[in-house]
């Protein structure tokens, strides 16, 4: 016998190749660390009239278009997870990978993500270490040894090696400038996350360079 179920929609859980847009606008590309930051479910979603529209690819192929209203981040896996929360329904939807233009838009988001999950992991490692590991997950490659690369490429081609072969995922350097945009976003961490909480020093730090560039740059206006 057939259920009601059976002509029910699928439920979304997951969408790749995914981009947002205005949903007053939707020929403009938008980040979605526009809306609202919910911590947790248990969060209060605050007055908002800001809604953006979610588009991709869920599951199986399906094309996705559902208006969102709040965002997450999971710090808990081995990899930062992004999720969105619907306007209808309530449900929280994780973003498996960005389409590529799109990822240009929200590349401070995705280092200071993968900065806040490498800190929750290793408190402890030195400054350097964060800073080498971002420059592996983004895959930058300073251009000198991108040019001896090719060069040496061309003349071995007996020993063409394809891993050697790609572009920067970003042609510039992770560095504190991209986490500018986002110090709510780390102080929110550093103040309720469990493990970062013990281990805010960290966070703290590099939110500390802010200050100083701020009085720096103030420093060349005073009398």
């Amino acid at each position: 016998m057939m259920s009601d179920d059976d002509d029910a929609e699928p439920q979304l859980n997951a969408v790749e190749s995914y981009y947002f847009v205005d949903s007053t606008d939707e020929n403009e590309a938008v980040c979605f660390s526009n809306l609202p930051f919910l911590f947790g479910d248990t969060d209060d979603l605050p007055d908002c009239k800001k809604r953006l529209v979610l588009r991709g690819t869920g599951d199986p192929g399906v094309k996705v278009y559902n208006v969102v209203v709040a965002w997450r981040l999971g710090l808990e896996g081995k990899q930062p997870q992004f999720a969105v929360l619907t306007a209808e329904g309530r449900r929280w939807v994780r973003l498996i990978r960005p389409l590529k233009s799109y990822e240009e838009m929200i590349r401070t988001l995705l280092i200071t993500a993968q900065m806040l999950h490498f800190l929750r992991r290793k408190p402890h490692e030195p400054e350097k270490t964060l800073w080498n590991h971002l420059c592996k997950v983004f895959k930058y490659i300073p251009w000198h040894t991108l040019l001896c690369l090719f060069f040496w490429q061309m003349l071995n081609t007996d020993a063409y090696r394809s891993d050697l072969c790609f572009c920067s995922k970003f042609d510039v350097r992770p560095s504190e400038d991209d986490f500018r945009n986002h110090r709510s976003l780390m102080k929110e961490f550093a103040a309720k996350d469990p493990v970062l909480v013990k281990s805010e020093v960290s966070v703290l730090f590099l939110l500390s360079k802010f200050s100083s560039v701020f009085v720096s740059i103030a420093q060349l206006f005073l009398p």
